[in-house]
């Protein structure tokens, strides 16, 4: 069994390369995706969230206010430490779960050993990229990282560049995850470039 660890900076493009393993048999277990079910009405996840934090991070149908929390944990760096503490163990328990079910559910169906994507931006700051080999780093350069994530916002609009630039800070520098690469998919340039070196790779780690 083969367990991909794909990361990288916001607005790196690595939900191209996301969407590449899914478009060539390659199942993908999104981080942000668990991060999202952990935290449900009725979870421990909000429970511990909300009595750290309070319920002002609350939304009127009893959600959470991602945007509002998130607007705290990118300016606010014991904030953020508080929320790793709670999300971290939670993140993970529940992404090896699900992936550990696509291995099972995929053993004797394919050619060769069952392969599973696991797609985390925080992989290498929680110091569990060891897990996930190989480990697949998408980059770029940091400009058009932050001209990326100001025109992508956050959904209630556009960010600043000051406000960019925060949310860039709170993950390691890129540097620090490309030395932990096995596979680099450089995305400065086109979507049809990140695309192929995708594929390149998939090739290489089938073989």
């Amino acid at each position: 069994m083969i367990t991909i660890g794909l990361t990288g900076g916001i607005c790196c493009g690595k939900s191209t390369v996301a969407k590449t393993f899914i478009d060539h048999n390659i199942p993908v277990i999104s981080a942000d995706q668990v991060a999202r079910d952990v935290v449900v009405p009725g979870s421990l996840g909000l429970e511990q969230v909300i009595g750290l934090f309070g319920k002002k991070f609350l939304l009127p149908d009893g959600t959470l206010n991602r945007k509002t929390l998130g607007d705290l944990i990118f300016t606010d760096k014991e904030a953020l430490r508080q929320i790793d503490a709670i999300m971290g163990p939670l993140i993970h328990h529940e992404s090896q779960r699900q992936i550990n079910v696509l291995h099972q559910n995929r053993n004797g169906l394919f050619d060769g050993p069952s392969i599973v994507c696991y797609d985390a931006a925080l992989v290498v700051e929680y110091g569990r990229h060891h897990l996930f080999r190989p480990l697949v780093v998408a980059h770029c350069d940091q400009e058009t990282q932050i001209q990326r994530l100001m025109k992508r916002g956050t959904g209630h609009g556009p960010l600043t560049r000051e406000e960019a630039m925060d949310r860039i800070a709170s993950q390691l520098p890129m540097e620090e995850k490309i030395k932990m690469a096995d596979y680099l998919v450089d995305t400065s340039s086109s979507i049809e470039h990140s695309i192929d070196q995708t594929i390149q790779i998939i090739e290489k780690i089938r073989q």
